[in-house]
């Protein structure tokens, strides 16, 4: 039985770089909230800086945020769904945001715990998906039974970083496209 459901962000539970949320996605968490399930958010986040200097200051495809921006978007999704806790692996190589990190962390390789609001944010590359630092993190710090955890996400590297994490899987178009969602037995179908 799952007691703990842990989301992507993007493309699963809010509209591509917008913290617009996707439809059914505030009615199934509310409802799984209210069976006791525990709800996480595990999201790879990209301030600007480091983006533009892999891209070589080419445009961008996508939108990258700031802190701050990200910050604001957890915090509107917490707002309106019933999570525990918003746990983000950033990207940072612009000197700007990486003091900005290093004054909130006094030590570039621990966690940003920004509670109340319950965001915590890393930089540490084995947070990046796929890799699984973020995953067993969660699990590690609520001592949770990763048996017991579903990671639900939009793409194969979600896939991936639960297959990483030892964690069943579930596409989120597969999960809230269910008509009545059932988190009594481990679902292990995921879209390939």
């Amino acid at each position: 039985m799952y007691r703990t459901i842990i989301f992507d962000l993007d493309n699963t539970l809010v509209e591509q770089d917008t913290p617009t949320l996707l439809p059914n996605r505030k009615e199934v968490i509310t409802g799984l909230n209210s069976k006791g399930i525990e709800i996480y958010l595990a999201s790879n986040q990209s301030p600007p800086s480091w983006n533009r200097i892999l891209s070589k200051n080419k445009p961008l495809a996508a939108k990258y945020y700031t802190l701050a921006d990200m910050i604001a978007r957890f915090e509107r999704v917490m707002n309106e769904l019933p999570i525990i806790s918003c746990h983000a692996a950033l990207i940072v190589g612009d000197a700007t945001e990486a003091d900005k990190l290093r004054k909130m962390l006094r030590n570039p390789d621990k966690i940003i715990d920004l509670s109340p609001t319950k965001i915590i944010m890393s930089y540490r590359l084995d947070w990046r998906k796929p890799l699984p630092g973020m995953l067993n993190f969660i699990v590690s710090n609520y001592r949770l039974d990763r048996r017991e955890c579903l990671f639900v996400g939009d793409n194969d590297r979600d896939k991936q970083v639960a297959r990483n994490a030892r964690m069943d899987f579930q596409h989120a178009d597969d999960f809230f496209d269910q008509r009545s969602v059932s988190v009594s037995t481990p679902l292990t179908s995921a879209k390939t």
